[in-house]
């Protein structure tokens, strides 16, 4: 198992029971308490999960898509939060579950 490999190498492993999406986005939030982070990921799913976690006080957290076409070279977490505003980021994960 990768994992196995990768911690017989020394490495960090964080493996996810269920859906990784919420672990990836808790890590890199975390992250950004002391470091500037870029999570590299297509799932927008991740995207309102930074949105919703990252506190206002964190270093640069940024979201990049991994896939070449992307429209958008990344996403500035804390400047997105701004624009929407506080109304509409304490309701993001409801209305990300509808859309």
């Amino acid at each position: 198992m990768l994992s196995l490999n990768l911690k017989d190498n020394d490495a960090r492993v964080l493996q996810s029971l269920g859906d990784s999406d919420y672990l990836i986005a808790l890590i890199a939030v975390n992250k950004s308490d002391s470091n500037n982070v870029i999570c590299i990921a297509d799932d927008t799913d991740i995207l309102i999960l930074l949105l919703h976690l990252a506190k206002s006080n964190h270093n640069g957290l940024y979201l990049e898509p991994s896939s070449s076409n992307a429209t958008r070279s990344q996403w500035d977490i804390s400047q997105t939060q701004t624009i929407l505003g506080i109304p509409l980021l304490s309701s993001i994960l409801f209305i990300h579950a509808f859309l």
